[in-house]
């Protein structure tokens, strides 16, 4: 018989490498996958709702596994264990598969590769936490086996070091390859602890010391008067509180919610709540900072591991003061979120991140908090994770499928924010008012924003005088207007702090009128798919479009004039680095050819006349819709009326390429996701392809302006590798003539048009990082390219 320490020490150490193991293979599948879709954030979001629903399978096989008895769930459990042999390691989902989901159906190719490669096995190891804490209650090792939940919190720990630890010694050390054998080689540790357990567990049912229906014991308390009159006031077992003041409580009086007793379809429905608002606000914080904020690589992993963060403080201590302090904190944060993303306030990033990383714990902590208050005795434990996981499969599936069908914003996010606020303050004791207030009091306030806004513009509009006339001025900044229009209700909203259901309901109206009414008159079209949000407008005056994915702007044309309408501005304007090269091939090779990997706006298009080609490769196809409407952009329109000959591919850029059987003589690489080039395409084996495809003497070009990610040593490490020419050239911008700050980088051969390149003293040399390493499709050290400013 194993010592009640060790078969202790033993529970911990299988559920902390469970849980280690189970967040980390997260990470590494989304590493995998992110590059092909250049780190779009549905990517890691379907990737999430995978886990989510596989973790709710591994839920419901454990929960019914423990209705068995104890030797047959050891044998069960073991056979599990034996199935995700088949599928180690993980291996990296292969490029070269000519497939048109990729493209057409994004989300559908990445669930199956998801279902073929880490599924099994995440599959397996989402069985151990509820299986763990169950064998543990009723084995009796120890007194803490009468509380199996702080199992779950030191699973938690397990969980936040594996995020912690993969971007900043996982990735950074190893290639893909290694990683997937490191998991392998965990995961051979697992089944060993596991078969450890399974003989105890064996023994300890044989010896009849299997407790069929474990009841759990109230803390024990420092007063040991105060522990007798507890004892006293608690008539049947099943009864269990810490304190007396839990006891006092209303809810917690006999005749409301037995602690011991069968949970209510009630209390199942608020675990589903409370469960589901942190894993929606979970990714809806990440979506928002990961393309409108800021387009940093593995940033989504800091949200999930401020939400594992919670659940391990909230199932270890968590006492009601600090629930009382968060609770209160929580309106205010959420107001200052809400505010920043209407007024789409992207300045000072560092404490914009923090502002919604920390709000987002605020409601994690709330949320995790007053679900870990609730949770039953040992006996329901194995459905009670069963409902938490089916409210945080729910959040997934609201943010994944739901609302980008429904949205073309990122307007699940603000509401689920003000969703947040009502769970809150529907779970607090002050006075509530009667339902008829609470929705005149949300109708009252919006009503008000919406009457402001309406009056304000039609002053503005009237221009009587010169305060309208300043009015107007400030009108037209969104920022300002948001403000005016959000800002004060909001404000107003948080006077009603002490009566939290009208608060909430004040909050819900101000979203709910974000989401129905469009106060930017210049939004010419907008859409969202999986690749993210698409926003044309018109600026400045009536005639200038231009085109931005969440933040970042992706090209823009004057319409009026028809000269001016020929003209490709921004990066792409004829006095910038592009111009130059298109300049260079024009020249020097007769009827020349040259392939595109990212449309944009089209306008590289400007530049295509009768005596050469063009062909793009497109991934998104909204974006094509977007390039080829006149009334948006006219550069492939234009083109076309020119008789150029230009084509447009939709699909992977490098995939088709290696497709193609053409042949060019400068390959332009300008996809972005949001703000820099997505990894697949600046790997060796992407370079060896562009290389493949390259007539002899051509040119590479990479686009690489971005505000967080320097791909100069990643362009020179590639380069040097395969003992290529390099050169740089940065261009200010100049908005007199609609050009645009640009930073573009060529690798070629040391012959051919390299030298009209390197000729012109505006290019330089590559700026050199060793640290970076040389990216290939199993390995780049994103972390290392970051910079902050």
């Amino acid at each position: 018989m194993v010592a009640p320490r060790a078969a202790t020490a033993l529970f911990a150490a299988t559920a902390f490498l469970s849980s280690f193991l189970l967040f980390l293979i997260e990470p590494l599948q989304g590493k995998m996958l992110l590059p092909l879709f250049g780190g779009a954030p549905m990517v890691w979001n379907t990737c999430m709702v995978f886990f989510q629903a596989i973790l709710l399978f591994g839920y419901l096989t454990a929960h019914l596994t423990t209705k068995l008895r104890p030797q047959l769930q050891v044998v069960v459990q073991l056979a599990l264990l034996a199935i995700p042999v088949a599928f180690l390691p993980l291996v990296l989902p292969s490029l070269d598969v000519r497939t048109e989901w990729l493209s057409t159906e994004p989300m559908k190719w990445l669930l199956v590769v998801l279902a073929g490669t880490s599924g099994p096995a995440f599959f397996v190891v989402a069985t151990a936490s509820p299986l763990l804490q169950t064998w543990y209650a009723r084995t009796g090792t120890g007194a803490a086996a009468k509380n199996p939940y702080v199992l779950y919190a030191a699973g938690n720990l397990g969980s936040l070091l594996a995020l912690l630890a993969y971007p900043t010694i996982v990735e950074p050390s190893l290639r893909l390859s290694q990683q997937s054998w490191l998991w392998t080689f965990g995961y051979a540790a697992l089944v060993l602890l596991f078969i450890g357990l399974g003989v105890f567990v064996w023994r300890t049912a044989k010896q009849s010391g299997w407790t069929k229906e474990p009841t759990p014991e109230p803390f024990a308390l420092e007063e040991e008067d105060d522990a007798t009159l507890l004892a006293s006031l608690q008539p049947k077992e099943e009864w269990a509180f810490d304190t007396l003041e839990e006891w006092s409580s209303k809810e917690n009086r006999p005749g409301s919610r037995r602690a011991g007793g069968k949970p209510s379809w009630g209390e199942r429905a608020l675990w589903v709540a409370l469960a589901f608002v942190p894993s929606s606000v979970m990714l809806g914080v990440t979506t928002y900072m990961t393309t409108d904020v800021a387009a940093i690589p593995m940033l989504w992993i800091l949200p999930l591991a401020i939400y594992i963060l919670s659940f391990a403080i909230v199932f270890w201590k968590y006492p009601d003061r600090l629930d009382r302090v968060l609770g209160r904190a929580l309106p205010i944060a959420i107001v200052a979120m809400l505010l920043c993303v209407f007024a789409d306030y992207r300045q000072n990033l560092g404490w914009l991140i923090a502002l919604h990383l920390v709000g987002f714990f605020l409601c994690a902590m709330v949320c995790h908090g007053r679900l870990a208050a609730r949770r039953p005795a040992p006996k329901y434990l194995t459905e009670f994770y069963l409902w938490l996981s089916i409210g945080g499969v729910f959040g997934g599936l609201f943010n994944t499928l739901i609302a980008p069908n429904v949205f073309k914003t990122i307007a699940e996010y603000p509401l689920i924010l003000a969703a947040s606020l009502v769970l809150a303050a529907g779970l607090r004791e002050e006075k509530r008012k009667d339902l008829r207030t609470v929705v005149m009091m949300m109708v009252a306030v919006a009503a008000a924003a919406l009457l402001t806004s309406q009056m304000i513009e039609l002053y503005r509009q009237s221009k009587f005088d010169a305060v309208a006339l300043q009015l107007e001025g400030l009108w037209t900044q969104e920022a300002t207007r948001s403000t005016l229009v959000y800002g004060i209700p909001l404000l107003a909203a948080l006077c009603l702090w002490r009566r939290p259901w009208c608060m909430a309901a004040a909050v819900v109206g101000v979203v709910i009128l974000s989401t129905t009414h469009v106060y930017d008159g210049s939004v010419l079209y907008q859409s969202r798919s999986f690749f993210g949000t698409l926003t044309v407008r018109q600026y400045d005056d009536p005639a200038s479009h231009s085109l931005a994915h969440g933040g970042i702007l992706h090209g823009e044309q004057r319409m009026a004039d028809p000269d001016e309408r020929a003209v490709p501005r921004s990066y792409y304007h004829p006095d910038g680095p592009l111009g130059q090269l298109v300049q260079v091939v024009t020249e020097h090779r007769e009827r020349p050819k040259i392939g595109a990997i990212g449309l944009g706006t089209g306008a590289i298009a400007a530049y295509g006349t009768p005596d050469n080609e063009i062909t793009f490769y497109e991934l998104n196809p909204h974006v094509e819709k977007i390039a080829r409407d006149p009334k948006l952009f006219t550069y492939v329109d234009d083109c076309l009326k020119r008789w150029c000959h230009l084509s447009i591919v939709i699909g992977d850029g490098r995939l088709k390429l290696l497709e193609s059987r053409e042949t060019y003589d400068l390959i332009v690489v300008d996809a972005f996701s949001s703000d820099s080039i997505p990894v697949h395409l600046i790997t060796k084996e992407a370079l060896d392809a562009y290389l493949l495809h390259l007539n002899e003497g051509g040119l590479i070009a990479f686009h690489i302006s971005n505000r967080y990610v320097n791909l100069e040593p990643v362009l020179l490490n590639l380069a040097n590798e395969r003992g290529l020419g390099y050169a740089l050239r940065y261009e200010e911008g100049d908005e007199a003539i609609g050009k645009g700050a640009s930073t573009w980088a060529v690798i070629v051969g040391q012959h051919g048009l390299y030298e009209h390149v390197i000729a012109d003293e505006r290019w330089r040399g590559l700026e050199e990082n060793p640290k970076v390493g040389v990216w290939a499709d199993d390995y780049a050290n994103v972390l290392r390219t970051l910079t902050w400013y």
